[in-house]
């Protein structure tokens, strides 16, 4: 796997803070193969998801949909949601 400088290291890989502005943040996440980070729901904040490379299995409150380099999702407040890479690299 490619050497990362994370901001903040997890079990399923990491994440660099790209941006941190007042009204928002920006983060790189790199998610392992074979890994999946929690399922989880946000009450004051919506997120949206861009795949930059991979292939990534995202759940949206118990729907699961594969998304490929340059598509994207976004994610409601209150939505259930994970992503996982389910491929090689």
């Amino acid at each position: 796997m490619k050497e990362y400088n994370f901001t903040g290291e997890r079990p399923w890989g990491g994440y660099i803070v790209l941006l941190d502005a007042p009204d928002h943040k920006v983060k790189q996440l790199v998610i392992r193969s074979g890994q999946r980070v929690s399922y989880q729901r946000h009450q004051k904040r919506s997120e949206h998801w861009f795949i930059v490379s991979g292939v990534g299995t995202v759940t949206l409150d118990d729907v699961d949909s594969e998304l490929l380099p340059g598509q994207s999702v976004d994610i409601g407040i209150g939505v259930k949601h994970r992503i996982a890479n389910n491929g090689t690299e």
